[in-house]
């Protein structure tokens, strides 16, 4: 998967900070491509970018391990990977989906195991950076919320 370049475009210049403000950054464009983050404003986005990493994953690399501590908060940008609790497969998460909310938002174990199926790039955040972004950001944090909501009643009925 070819890495992305994360860094400002180099239209930017000191002598010109009204370039700079508007210039392209292929990391917020990443980020506003996907559902999660879809009708942000340009300067959540630019928030959602300062508190995001993106990494790339194997295949077959290890988001998330049932029992284990949390810390992170993933979003899928490219690949699949397979959500297994218990030891049997549950259900499968791609782009545009979220996982490690529970973990980040209630409990900090871990309630599943997710494995990459495919080579991915993801979205990681820690929860200390993404809890001030949620609060400041209603509409993300309502989408988490929903995403959380859903999967606490799956886990009930399991």
């Amino acid at each position: 998967m070819p890495a992305i370049d994360t860094a400002p475009t180099p239209t930017t210049s000191p002598q010109n900070p009204l370039r700079d403000r508007f210039a392209r950054d292929p990391k917020i464009d990443l980020i506003g491509g996907l559902s999660l983050f879809a009708g942000l404003s340009r300067r959540r986005l630019r928030e959602a970018a300062q508190v995001f990493d993106v990494i790339d994953l194997d295949q077959g690399s290890e988001l998330t391990g049932q029992g284990h501590l949390g810390r992170e908060f993933f979003v899928v940008v490219e690949g699949v990977a397979s959500v297994e609790r218990d030891g049997k497969t549950i259900g499968a998460v791609g782009p545009g989906e979220i996982v490690g909310e529970l973990a980040v938002l209630d409990t900090p174990v871990r309630t599943a195991t997710v494995i990459a199926r495919t080579p991915m790039r993801v979205l990681v955040a820690e929860r200390r950076s993404l809890a001030p972004l949620l609060g400041r950001t209603p509409r993300l944090a309502q989408r988490v919320a929903e995403v959380r909501q859903a999967r606490m009643a799956a886990l009930d009925v399991a």
